[in-house]
C-alpha cells in the first residue's frame, strides 16, 4: 500500500499501553492508506511495519479461523482480519483490546480466566466406562438429529468475541460467559457424552452458572461463526428444570403463568382491572366488540402498578388518533417469551397453543404489543402465524410518517433512549423509537456511548426479573451513562427495562438528577 494508490487516507486511534512505563492506557493516531479488501488486520500490520514499531497486536491466520486477531473495533467486538476498513464507511476507526479481558500491551489481552473456564465446563467427551474410552472397540456413532443439534457449537474459535460482548462479565467476573456455555452444551447435547451429572454443579452454582445469562444475545449477535451461546444456556436450562434445579422464585413464577396466565402469582380476572381503575373505556373482542387492530397488552403493563401507567398513556394515545382497537381483556394469557427463555419449554408451547387459538378465535388480522418480549415471541418463536405483529413504537412511528400522529405540545429536556434487548439488538428495531422521540419539539437527544446494537442490557430478560440478582445491576451502570450524557430522563420501550432502570436510578441515588419514563408516558404529555 502507497498513498499514491490509496482509495482513501483513513485515521486509526489506537489504544495504547505499556505496563513498563504507562500508569493507564492512551490512545495514539496513526494515517493509513487504505484500498479495496483493506482489512483493519493489513492496516495494524502496515502501522506496525512502516509507522509504529512498537505497536503490539496478535494476530496467526488471517482467515478467521484461529481467532487470534479479535479486538473492538469502532465499539464492536470483531476479528480484524475479517473486517474491511472501506466497509465500515468511517473516517476514524478507533481500535480497542476486548474488553472484560486484562489488557497485557496494547491490544494484547490475557485468556487465562477465559481458558480457566473453558477447562471447568469440562469440554470433552466423557463416558462412564473409561477403558472404552480410551480403548473403544468401535466408532462412537451419532444419530443426525443429535448431530445436527451439537453441530452449531462446533463452529466455535474461542476467539473471545462473546465473552468481550457479554454485560454480565462487566459485572459478574465468575459468570462462566458464552464461550463455556457453548462448549458445555456441545458436549451435554451430544448423545454419545454421559458426563452431565458431572457439569451440573459448575453449570447450575448461581450467579456464575446458566442462570446469570440475560439472553440479550449480545454474544450471538457479534460471533464471527454463528455460536449462539444464549441458545447454549436456554438448552442447558432445560435440563436443569427437568432435574428440579431451579430457583423457588424462578419456579412460582412458571406456576403462575401455568395457573392464571402470568408470572406476577395474580389472578386472571383481574388482568384487566387498570382499565377500570384509569377511567378508560376499551373495546374487548371477548365481548364480541369488533376492531380492526388487537392490542397485546402483555402481563407486566396489565398487573404491575408503575407499568400500568404505560398502558393507560398508550391507550390514549391510540384513542386520540384514532385508531379502531380493542384487547383480548382477561383472556388475554402470557406470551411464554421468558418461559421459553428459562428453558421450560413445555409450558412455553401451551402458552402458545393458547394464544394462536385465542387469535383465530376472534379473527386477529393485526396485533401490536407494549412489550419486545411479546413482539419477539410472537414473531420469532410462534412458526408460522396469521396475523401481522409490531411493536408500539412500530405503530406510532408509522403514523408519524402518515401525518396521522402529530404533537401539538413542546418539551424542552435532554432525553436519551436504552435500546431494549428484545426490540433493538434481537429485533433490529432501532429506528421507530429515535424517530418517535426526534419529532417532538423542543426535545434535545443525547446518544449514551453504547446503544443500538452494543447498548448495555438493564438485566430483565432470561428470567432474572423474578430471580434475586447480585449486585451491581446493570441497570446502575446504565443510570451512570445517562447522567455522564446530561440526560434529565431515560426513555425505554420495555416494561422489565422501566421497572429496571427506574429501581437503578434510586439505588444510585440519582433521582434529583434524572427519571425512568416509557416513550408512551412521555408522547402522552405533548399529543
Amino acid at each position: 500500500m502507497s498513498i499514491a494508490e490509496a482509495e482513501k487516507i483513513v485515521k486509526f486511534r489506537i489504544q495504547r499501553f505499556d505496563p513498563s512505563k504507562d500508569k493507564k492506557p492512551y490512545f495514539k493516531e496513526y494515517e493509513v492508506p487504505i484500498v479495496k479488501g483493506t482489512t483493519i488486520l493489513d492496516a495494524l500490520i502496515y502501522i506496525k511495519q512502516n509507522l509504529d514499531s512498537t505497536l503490539s497486536l496478535r494476530y496467526s491466520c488471517r482467515m478467521g479461523i484461529c481467532g487470534s486477531c479479535a479486538m473492538v473495533i469502532n465499539g464492536i467486538p470483531r476479528l480484524a482480519c475479517e473486517t474491511q476498513v472501506l466497509q465500515l464507511g468511517e473516517d476514524i476507526i478507533e481500535i480497542q483490546p476486548l474488553s472484560n479481558f486484562p489488557q497485557i500491551r496494547d491490544l494484547i489481552t490475557d485468556f487465562k480466566v477465559f481458558f480457566d473456564k473453558h477447562k471447568k465446563v469440562k469440554s470433552f467427551l466423557i463416558r462412564r466406562d473409561t477403558e472404552e474410552q480410551f480403548n473403544p472397540k468401535s466408532e462412537y456413532l451419532q444419530p443426525r438429529e443429535r448431530l445436527k443439534e451439537v453441530l452449531p457449537y462446533t463452529r466455535c474459535i474461542a476467539c473471545g468475541i462473546c465473552y468481550a460482548s457479554c454485560p454480565v462479565i462487566i459485572k459478574n467476573e465468575g459468570f462462566l460467559g458464552p464461550e463455556a456455555l457453548a462448549k458445555a452444551y456441545r458436549y451435554i447435547g451430544d448423545s454419545r457424552d454421559e458426563g452431565v451429572e458431572e457439569r451440573i454443579p459448575t453449570l447450575e452454582e448461581y450467579p456464575y452458572g446458566c442462570w446469570s445469562c440475560t439472553t440479550c444475545s449480545t454474544c450471538k449477535l457479534n460471533c464471527p461463526k454463528e455460536v449462539s451461546g444464549v441458545d447454549s444456556a436456554i438448552n442447558i436450562r432445560s435440563i436443569m428444570i427437568e432435574k428440579g434445579k431451579i430457583q423457588p422464585t424462578l419456579r412460582d413464577a412458571l406456576e403462575s403463568m401455568y395457573l392464571h396466565g402470568n408470572p406476577w402469582g395474580r389472578i386472571r380476572d383481574k388482568r384487566s382491572a387498570w382499565i377500570q381503575d384509569q377511567n378508560l373505556s376499551i373495546k374487548d373482542f371477548t365481548k364480541n366488540e369488533k376492531a380492526e387492530l388487537c392490542w397485546f397488552v402483555g402481563c407486566t403493563p396489565a398487573y404491575d402498578p408503575r407499568v400500568q401507567q404505560v398502558a393507560g398513556a398508550l391507550a390514549r394515545i391510540l384513542q386520540k388518533v384514532n385508531t379502531d382497537f380493542g384487547i383480548l381483556g382477561n383472556e388475554e394469557t402470557c406470551c411464554g417469551n421468558e418461559a421459553y427463555n428459562v428453558g421450560e419449554m413445555g409450558l412455553f408451547d401451551e402458552l402458545k397453543e393458547a394464544n394462536l387459538k385465542l387469535f383465530e378465535k376472534y379473527n386477529i388480522g393485526r396485533v401490536i404489543t407494549t412489550s419486545p418480549h411479546c413482539y419477539n415471541a410472537f414473531k420469532n418463536r410462534y412458526g408460522k402465524i396469521s396475523f401481522e405483529v409490531q411493536h408500539y413504537t412500530q405503530y406510532l412511528a408509522e403514523l408519524i410518517d402518515k401525518g396521522k400522529l402529530k404533537f401539538s405540545r413542546k418539551i424542552e429536556k435532554i432525553v436519551t433512549y436504552h435500546d431494549p434487548c428484545y426490540l433493538g439488538k434481537i429485533n433490529e428495531v432501532y429506528e421507530a423509537p429515535r424517530k418517535i422521540i426526534e419529532n417532538i419539539s423542543g426535545v434535545k437527544f443525547e446518544e449514551m456511548p453504547r446503544s443500538r446494537r452494543m447498548s448495555l442490557c438493564c438485566e430483565g430478560g432470561g428470567g432474572l426479573m423474578w430471580m434475586d440478582v447480585p449486585t451491581p445491576r446493570l441497570g446502575e451502570f446504565r443510570v451512570e451513562e445517562a447522567v455522564e450524557v446530561g440526560a434529565e430522563i431515560i426513555l425505554v420501550s420495555c416494561p422489565f427495562c422501566l421497572i429496571n432502570l427506574e429501581d437503578a436510578v434510586k439505588t444510585t441515588g440519582k433521582e434529583d438528577k434524572v427519571k425512568v419514563l416509557d416513550i408512551a408516558e412521555f408522547l402522552s404529555e405533548v399529543i
